[in-house]
This record gives C-alpha cells, sequence and structure tokens, in this order.
C-alpha cells in the first residue's frame, strides 16, 4: 500500500519541476509534457485546463498553449511577454477558475524607429526570442560615427520599452548620418578578421549546389575518438525533404526523451561511438532517461534489424554547460552515454549502424549539405512516417544575422545557419526547405572527401521554412573540445 501511495503521490504532481517559461514554449511546440500534472485521485472531478473558462487572447497575442492544468501566454511576432506569462486552473469552492490573471504583450512604439534625417533607411526584424530589431542605415556615400549602420534592439524590462543602442537609450529621433572625409592619397587597407564560417576563395561560387540526397558513402568507425590529440585542430524538421536512403543515413538515431513523470519528446540524434550520442540541449533538459532506435528508418514499421538501447541514469545526459547563457538556446548541445551499441545489436542488424565522421576543420560558407530527421513536413503537426533529408547551404555569420530576422541574436561561437539562400534579391534567406519541430537534435552532415562528417546539430529557427528565417544548428566544431573532455571523462 504505501508503494501504491507513493506511485500516487509521483503521479500526482507532488515531484512537478516547473520549467521556465521559454523552455516550456520550446516543449509546448514539441507536443511534450509540460504543464502541471492532474492529480489522478481527482481526474474525475478534474481534467486540468479544459475545466476553466476558455481563455480570450489579448492585443498581440497568439492563442494560449495548454498542458495538464497549465496554460502559456504566446505573443506575436515582436512582442514580449509581460508579467503573468502562465497561469494555472484550480478547483476553489466548487468552481474552477483561474488563479492568477494572464500577462500582456508589449513592445517598443514606435514600431519602426524612423530618424528625421532624410537619408536614413530603416529595417526592422524580429529575434528568435521574439524582440524586435531594428538596423538604421546611412544612404550611400555617407555615415554616422564612421559606420554605415546602427543596431538597435526593443527591451523592455519590467514593461518599460525602449529603444537601445549597446544597452543605452538610443536618441534614434536625432539618427543623423553626415558624408565621410575624403580620403588621403594613400589608400590603406582595411583588416578582416576571418570567423566561422569560413568564406570560400573568389575563384569559387559562393553557394554550392548539390544532389537531393547525401551523396557521401563513407562514415566513421564506431570505435573513432572524439577529436583526437594527434589531429591539427584549427581555430525544430525537414521542410521539402525526400525519403533518406538508410545505407547512407546508418548514424542517424530516433530519441525518445523519457522525463521523471514517463512523458516521451522526440528528438534526432547522432552516433558518434560505440558508447555516444550527440543531441539537443533541449531535448535533454527535463529528461532522466532517453531511448535510442538505431538502424530505425520508418516510424509505422520495424525495419530489418532495429532495435532499441536505452541509457542507464540521469547522470548519462551531459548538457553543455554554457547552454542557455546568451541568447536563450545557445550552445545547445548535449551528450548521452549509452551501454554498448554494438552489444545490443541483434544478429538481423547487418551493419545498420555506424558513427557519424567528426569535423577536422571549420564548417565553410556556401557548403551544401544534408539534414535529417523524422520531425513535422510543415509547420504543423504533419509528422513525417519515414527519415526525411533534404539539401542546405551553410552560411557565415555575416551572411545570416544581415539576411535572416535573427540578427546578431545568432551566437558566433556555438551556433551554425543554414538553409536557402536569398534567390529573389529580397534581402532575406528565402524559405522552402529546413528542418521542423521533432528534428532537433538530429544531424546536419557534409561530405568531406567522401565521408559523413557531422558539422550540425539541429536547435532551432523561427517556424519551419519560413522565408528570413533559417534553420540554426549547433556548431559541432565550436564545441569539439567539449565533447573531446567529456567522453574521455565518463
Amino acid at each position: 500500500m504505501k508503494l501504491l501511495a507513493g506511485l500516487l503521490s509521483f503521479c500526482s504532481g507532488s515531484f512537478y519541476e516547473k520549467p521556465r517559461y521559454w523552455d516550456a514554449l520550446v516543449q509546448s511546440e514539441q507536443r511534450t509534457n509540460w504543464g502541471r500534472p492532474v492529480d489522478l485521485k481527482k481526474r474525475k472531478t478534474f481534467r486540468g485546463h479544459e475545466d476553466c473558462p476558455a481563455l480570450v487572447p489579448g492585443e498581440n497575442m497568439e492563442p494560449f498553449r495548454c498542458n495538464g492544468a497549465t496554460c502559456l501566454l504566446v505573443c506575436k511576432a515582436g512582442f514580449v511577454p509581460q508579467g503573468r506569462k502562465r497561469v494555472a486552473c484550480r478547483k476553489r469552492a466548487g468552481e474552477f477558475i483561474w488563479t492568477k490573471t494572464p500577462g500582456q504583450c508589449v513592445t517598443c512604439d514606435p514600431l519602426v524607429p524612423q530618424p528625421k534625417d532624410a537619408a536614413v533607411s530603416t529595417n526592422c526584424r524580429v529575434t528568435g526570442r521574439g524582440k524586435r530589431l531594428c538596423t538604421l542605415r546611412c544612404a550611400d556615400g555617407f555615415k554616422h560615427n564612421d559606420r554605415l549602420a546602427t543596431r538597435l534592439i526593443c527591451s523592455c524590462p519590467r514593461g518599460n520599452c525602449q529603444w537601445k543602442e549597446s544597452r543605452r537609450i538610443a536618441l534614434w529621433e536625432d539618427f543623423t548620418c553626415k558624408a565621410p572625409v575624403a580620403p588621403t592619397s594613400q589608400p590603406t587597407s582595411r583588416p578582416t578578421t576571418q570567423t566561422t564560417p569560413v568564406t570560400p576563395p573568389e575563384n569559387e561560387p559562393e553557394f554550392k549546389t548539390g544532389p537531393k540526397r547525401l551523396s557521401a558513402t563513407d562514415t566513421c568507425s564506431m570505435e573513432q575518438e572524439a577529436f583526437p590529440v594527434s589531429r591539427q585542430l584549427e581555430s525544430n524538421r525537414i521542410i521539402n525533404g525526400v525519403d533518406a536512403n538508410k545505407d547512407k543515413w546508418p548514424f542517424a538515431a530516433n530519441l525518445k526523451m523519457i522525463s521523471q513523470f514517463g512523458g516521451a519528446g522526440l528528438c534526432g540524434g547522432s552516433i558518434l561511438n560505440d558508447n555516444w550520442i550527440i543531441t539537443a540541449a533541449h531535448c535533454c533538459k527535463g529528461s532522466v532517461k532517453v531511448r535510442a532506435s538505431i538502424g530505425d528508418v520508418s516510424r509505422s514499421t520495424t525495419d530489418l534489424g532495429e532495435f532499441e538501447i536505452e541509457s542507464e541514469r540521469a547522470s548519462d545526459l551531459h548538457i553543455h554547460p554554457l547552454y542557455q547563457t546568451g541568447n536563450g538556446m545557445d550552445w545547445d548541445a548535449c551528450l548521452v552515454k549509452f551501454p554498448s551499441i554494438k552489444a545490443a545489436a541483434p544478429q538481423t542488424c547487418d551493419n545498420c549502424f555506424s558513427s557519424a565522421c567528426l569535423p577536422e576543420k571549420a564548417p565553410s560558407h556556401g557548403e551544401f549539405c544534408w539534414v535529417a530527421g523524422w520531425g513535422h513536413k510543415n509547420e504543423g503537426f504533419n509528422l513525417a512516417d519515414s527519415l526525411q533529408e533534404v539539401g542546405v547551404n551553410l552560411y557565415n555569420w555575416e551572411y545570416c544575422t544581415t539576411k535572416s530576422v535573427y540578427g546578431s541574436v545568432i551566437n558566433k561561437e556555438s551556433e551554425l545557419c543554414a538553409g536557402t539562400i536569398d534567390v529573389d534579391g529580397d534581402g532575406l534567406i528565402d524559405g522552402g526547405k529546413d528542418a521542423c519541430q521533432g528534428d532537433s537534435g538530429g544531424p546536419l552532415v557534409c561530405n568531406d572527401g567522401g565521408k559523413a562528417t557531422l558539422y550540425g546539430v539541429v536547435s532551432w529557427g523561427q517556424g519551419c521554412a519560413r522565408n528570413g528565417s533559417p534553420g540554426v544548428y549547433v556548431d559541432v566544431w565550436g564545441v569539439r573540445d567539449w565533447i573531446k573532455k567529456t567522453i574521455e571523462n565518463n
């Protein structure tokens, strides 16, 4: 009886750990359980949020997202939540009520800060965290403080929204552009800094093209080391994809992220060696165990040789220590340790899995690569039955920040952008090909000399395959030291 009482207490939510608002927002897109669970003893008289009066979205709000007894406030693009971000349904004195009043969605006024100077143009975007970012740009031949452009971010501490420049209140109305001083007779060269990804030489096209399916034919040994010392080290969701060739993606793992309440979210992962799989940190957060399907291509049927393996302890999930220290989704990497994958494989598994190769150099701007996953085929909940893959181009930081709605929110050290290029010339990366919900943690792979090399891990993006919203990936090259140390020390 004590055991039964303990189970009821566990399931009733006494061990419920409320996720942070932004984590809950991500989990709500993945259809995982993030809200406060309903007490099993009260299920007959209390179903959860459905019993309370319907919440009507206010101005600049999207429909509320609800799970269990909790509902989340969701703002439209460009607006941020202020006040109560989530509310809970409770039964009090025989009535079902919301214990708190939802907050509101606010932003800066005006929406577009247009200076008085006619030589200044304003272009605004929305970052991955929903904030408005505007660029004030001088006309050709003019500059502001020796710069062609200045970025302003809408900041709303305690609901007081103001346009800011480098954390200072921006006096945007008086922003002016002046003609630069004539250059001296002796030309000077402007120093350049190399960023990741590396830009290709001038005699090569900026963006490469490739086939619909991964062209690499080789993978790596299950005994490969994580960035061995002997090497010279240099300093969402598949939209419009095609069914993947099983033989080309033997390192792709279909993961079920199991929480302490028994719920399971869906993510992707990549096999690194006989004991380790890499995925996204936001997949691991809140999970205590991971069940990996190896040799899996189809969700609805069991493939020949397909088998499952499960991590043993919560301590086997290693989230990057810098996760969420910057833009809220940066350093989004997680390593999961498993018992021997080879020992768990059945006899029917004839070379049904192998390891993705780890990169020996930084990613190159314009490189044509492939991303794969079992997530949604479109921005909704149309899950793919078979593993999907799609070809995308890698971008360097400058291209991604200037041609996407994300702006400078992208972390230069740990994140990598990929998608289609700006073909229509509207100044924004074209949509149409991307990862989507359920593909998080999956592989972004390039063909390095015939070897399938893992350059990215699916992390986040605004919607799926939207114009100006490319996929954002963990830069595997940027987290190489952490991968090496984590595997060596565990």
